[in-house]
């Protein structure tokens, strides 16, 4: 604390959260390996040992006396020295919630990239950070899907010097993301019997913004339907935060930007292959990987059992293409028994045991073939409601057409975090159509 070294780095330019500690003997001292399953008095004594064999400084001797590594100190007594992280990390993603974060991650995993996420917490992230890196070598970055409570601090404590890549969408198709986000209601039976209605059974569809089978309709008068401007979970500050993290994050490098729509699987594969570049990291050179449809509406309806007669035991498992199965045991009979027309005909797979193929009679196909004529069309007529049921980002762009305070907040809101975004990539910007609609609302109510 006393040495020049602190006054010119902390010191001088008021530092809001000055190390107790020298983070670079820190990270230094990480070098010398151990056994993970030694406890601390154990670990001070190999520490000891192996830095008088490296020839280690004074300065680090003296740590290592004193007990000062990033092993034998909790991460909730970092967090309160304002220790920096370890150095074990060689990016930071920013990927809000509603950009395609989910498909971004399977992505990475794909590539065998792993990395850690914060949560909505500074402290809680931290902590989760530091015991993740001091643990495990293998994480390539930290990522964020939100602006965490006590950013600030988290922020100045990721003092190494990486790059960071920006996840962006246009916040307002964010904000449509949000209303329409679903899963699987699993609540319904896996198993459809052939008497069963149809139409009630692939009604399958659970909105989270409502916990029901439609998602929450936007109504000005209701902020809890609409993007809150507050500093609540999933509101506007959930996906316009970026300029928040770059002014903040005192050790950004570079920043790159990629959009969700490079994510989409005719642009996906390039994407990968131009972030592997970038961020040092290899990827499978097989595009079809990164085609496949692993979030949306198809991994809603599927898997399903059809179980079309109890006494000869005749199923059909439909599942997605993109799952496996025994090909010893099942067999794809899709092209005898499904329309070539049929909804999501080319990502399914319909699969009967083999053993049972030479005991499956023409009339039985021809039920069959009749039967999956109905399905298809039960699924074409669910989707269809299912699109006039979801919100649009129109439908956000009324609320703040309507009322003048919440439009004057959101614009500030966004007239901070997009600054930089605006300045570096306008082409990004520009390509926001909703966006770009909201910023001439404002236009048009100022003159």
């Amino acid at each position: 604390l006393n040495s020049k070294k602190f006054k010119e780095k902390y010191e001088d330019i008021n530092h809001p959260y000055p190390p107790i500690l020298n983070p670079d003997i820190l990270n230094e001292l990480l070098v010398i390996k151990y056994d993970e399953k030694c406890d601390k008095q154990n670990l001070k004594d190999h520490l000891q040992q192996q830095a008088l064999k490296l020839n280690l400084s004074k300065e680090v001797l003296a740590y290592i006396n004193a007990g000062f590594d990033y092993r034998l100190i909790s991460a909730e007594l970092a967090w309160e020295l304002n220790l920096p992280l370890p150095r074990k990390y060689e990016f930071v993603l920013v990927a809000a919630h509603g950009t395609g974060s989910k498909a971004l991650g399977i992505f990475f995993k794909l590539c065998q990239t792993i990395w850690i996420e914060c949560t909505e917490n500074g402290k809680e992230s931290f902590i989760y950070f530091f015991n993740c890196l001091i643990l495990n070598s293998g994480y390539k970055f930290l990522a964020f899907q939100c602006l965490p409570t006590e950013y600030k601090k988290l922020l100045a404590l990721m003092n190494r010097n990486v790059d960071y890549l920006f996840l962006v969408r246009d916040p307002f198709e964010i904000w449509t993301s949000y209303s329409n986000h679903r899963i699987k209601n699993d609540s319904f039976n896996k198993t459809i019997n052939i008497n069963d209605n149809l139409y009630e059974a692939l009604n399958v569809f659970l909105y989270l913004s409502s916990w029901a089978d439609k998602p929450l309709m936007v109504d000005e008068k209701n902020e809890d339907t609409w993007a809150r401007l507050d500093e609540r979970n999933m509101n506007c500050r959930s996906c316009a935060f970026e300029g928040s993290i770059i002014k903040y994050a005192k050790n950004c490098k570079n920043i790159y930007y990629i959009q969700t729509k490079d994510l989409h699987k005719d642009k996906a594969f390039e994407t990968m292959k131009y972030l592997g570049k970038t961020f040092s990291f290899d990827v499978p050179n097989s595009p079809k990987l990164f085609e496949e449809q692993r979030i949306g509406d198809l991994n809603i309806f599927f898997p399903r059992t059809i179980l079309f007669d109890n006494k000869f035991n005749l199923t059909i498992e439909i599942q997605t293409i993109y799952m496996n199965y025994d090909e010893n045991i099942f067999t794809d009979i899709k092209t005898l028994i499904y329309p070539k027309d049929g909804a999501f005909f080319n990502e399914i797979v319909l699969l009967y045991e083999k053993n049972k193929m030479k005991f499956l009679t023409k009339f039985q196909i021809k039920q069959l073939v009749e039967y999956f004529k109905k399905f298809s069309m039960t699924i074409k007529e669910r989707l269809e409601i299912e699109s006039k049921n979801r919100i649009k980002p129109e439908d956000h762009l009324k609320v703040f057409q309507k009322s003048s305070k919440t439009r004057t907040k959101l614009k500030e809101i966004y007239d901070r975090e997009f600054q930089f975004i605006k300045a570096n990539r306008p082409d990004i910007v520009n390509s926001w159509k909703y966006y770009k609609e909201f910023e001439k609302i404002c236009e048009d109510f100022k003159e």
